[in-house]
């Protein structure tokens, strides 16, 4: 069948060039809310068979003890295993991960038209299918923006709900304590070239991952959200280190090149009211950036995807900033570069279920 993917991401180039001027943007959130899940939840993709698998499993009271699937996963298995199917349960998942991310973008962009299609172009798909890593971002992205709006208790307990929907949600504990702190950007280039060259050029990524029982498992076994089984899956999952440098890739540079201008534009604002926004996306595109150019492991690409939405917010206050003669030309090439990443990276077609 056609891509959904490449399908949704036409329309949206379209909608990028002719309607970035539009104000009410509920008509397009709502479409894509309703349109998109419906789409994704009758197609086979990746992951798709363990996930069925297990709701299945729950469905029909058999045993689960050999899933390694944390608890908030498997209480919302179970609690939709009484009323629905695996289909409706991956549509809730995936309108549900695209509901708070349209949060955010309503909160926090600028040129809603373009970032949607920077999302849907280069990003949603992967977040369509690895569903319980989409379930677990979203609890993380509520605990980020109640931690921007000072509201920490709140944000502590949907961090804690990430955690347990996601084990990987543990990495990003740091960056939820920092995300509205100011980093100059003479201390970003420091620190990026010094990672780069400790990480790139010596041996420490084998030697903490050989370790890696020694400096974490402790502390995660000390706090009680995990199991054993649990804890030796993702030991072995990370012993696997991968060869693929992630720094010399289309997607990385592309997110590179946003952080720097991005970077570059708000430098030294200090008291701009805006600041503790800037911080916040600033952060989490340092996060990603951090996660993939310093750990060649195929655990840490899916780290660094909790913080890839503020890639979208950056690229839309970027345009913001282009003086009105020139704006919409760099929409239009920027759309298109957009368009054609989605080509790229579509790997349709797709057979349904």
């Amino acid at each position: 069948m056609t891509s959904p993917y490449i399908l949704i991401s036409i329309m949206l180039f379209s909608y990028s060039i002719i309607g970035y001027g539009i104000k009410n943007k509920s008509y397009i959130f709502s479409f894509l809310l309703i349109f998109s899940p419906l789409m994704i939840s009758f197609i086979n993709l990746s992951d798709n068979l363990i996930y069925m698998t297990y709701f299945e499993i729950i469905q029909k009271g058999y045993e689960i003890s050999t899933y390694r699937f944390e608890p908030v996963f498997y209480y919302l298995n179970y609690i939709f295993s009484f009323f629905s199917n695996y289909s409706f349960l991956r549509a809730f998942l995936i309108g549900s991960g695209l509901s708070i991310k349209f949060l955010l973008f309503k909160k926090f962009g600028e040129n809603i038209p373009l970032i949607l299609l920077f999302y849907f172009a280069l990003q949603f798909y992967v977040d369509s299918y690895l569903l319980r890593l989409t379930f677990a971002i979203s609890f993380f992205l509520i605990a980020c923006l109640k931690r921007f709006e000072n509201k920490n208790i709140y944000s502590v307990i949907f961090m804690i709900l990430a955690i347990n929907s996601h084990r990987s949600a543990f990495a990003l504990v740091p960056f939820l304590i920092l995300q509205n702190f100011y980093i100059s950007i003479s201390t970003i280039l420091i620190s990026s070239i010094s990672i780069f060259l400790i990480f790139n050029l010596t041996d420490i990524t084998i030697f903490l991952t050989n370790n890696l029982e020694k400096l974490i498992v402790p502390v995660i076994r000390l706090s009680g959200v995990s199991s054993e089984e649990t804890l030796d899956y993702y030991l072995t999952y990370l012993s696997g280190i991968s060869d693929t440098n992630s720094l010399i890739s289309g997607a990385y540079i592309l997110y590179f090149v946003i952080f720097i201008i991005y970077s570059l534009i708000n430098n030294g604002k200090i008291d701009n009211p805006e600041r503790k926004k800037i911080n916040l996306i600033s952060n989490g595109m340092l996060n990603s950036l951090i996660f993939l150019l310093a750990f060649r492991l195929p655990v840490m690409e899916k780290i660094a995807r909790y913080t890839y939405i503020f890639f979208p917010l950056a690229i839309g206050q970027i345009i913001s900033k282009i003086n009105n003669k020139y704006k919409y030309y760099s929409i239009l090439l920027i759309s298109l570069v957009l368009l054609i990443g989605a080509f790229i990276v579509d790997t349709g077609p797709f057979q349904r279920l």
